[in-house]
């Protein structure tokens, strides 16, 4: 039996931009051509403001999209408890369990730092940090800061600043073995140990990461996820 799901991220949704407006509508046509698929996932930065008018209009644009569940997590730009209290149909769990014998853990990274860091960058909790070493079966953590640094010199500050101390609980358990994020409004593979970390670009825009500076750029898209046999597939999807 296969799961497979779509993850879009970075949205940066405002009922008041037309261009985001219409990059999500363009986002959810792709998806409701396949029509083959278990889940939806969204890897954060839904709303460039937390408020609960856009949380709502959001979860409206999915409407006519399909019976399947949505499971969302928080990015820097959004405000977990008000989309707690906003959505009615998009789940914010924090484990989704699929028919493949594989864990999704839904991991916050919205915290502020408790250092100064530059305005984008986010803090996981010392609470989740500790739960992964608990984790006993194949696991995807979904979160939306990459775990692992990847993308130019400046994206880089714009990270996890417990970054090191979540790397260390990441690689210590064979049970995890991919990780899911966004941020970075780009696709970026990467290895390390026993784990592959899949950076989703932004179904909105795209960053240039070749640069000293991000620059944005018109390059958008979203990810295709397949598990089979405790394996998963990814495949990027133009837009």
């Amino acid at each position: 039996m296969t799961f497979k799901a779509y993850l879009i991220s970075d949205c940066h949704y405002d009922i008041n931009n037309q261009y985001s407006l219409t990059s999500l509508k363009k986002t959810i046509k792709e998806i409701q051509v396949r029509d083959d698929f278990d889940a939806i996932f969204i890897a954060g930065d839904i709303c460039n403001s937390p408020k609960h008018e856009h949380y709502v209009a959001f979860e409206q644009e999915f409407n006519g999209v399909s019976s399947k569940p949505i499971y969302a997590i928080a990015g820097n730009h959004d405000d977990l408890e008000q989309m707690k209290r906003s959505f009615s149909h998009i789940s914010t769990d924090n484990k989704v369990e699929t028919a493949e014998n594989v864990d999704f853990i839904l991991m916050d990274s919205s915290k502020k730092p408790y250092e100064t860091m530059p305005l984008g960058a986010g803090r996981v909790s010392q609470r989740d940090i500790k739960a992964l070493s608990q984790i006993s079966k194949t696991s995807i953590i979904l979160v939306h800061h990459p775990i692992f640094a990847v993308g130019n010199d400046t994206f880089q500050t714009l990270g996890i600043e417990n970054r090191s101390q979540l790397v260390d609980e990441v690689l210590n358990n064979e049970h995890i073995r991919y990780i899911l994020c966004g941020h970075g409004h780009y696709f970026i593979q990467i290895n390390r140990g026993h784990v592959t970390q899949y950076m989703s670009p932004s179904s909105c825009y795209g960053f240039d990461h070749s640069m000293d500076k991000l620059e944005k750029t018109s390059l958008k898209g979203f990810l295709s996820i397949e598990i089979q046999n405790d394996e998963l597939t990814v495949e990027k999807i133009d837009l």
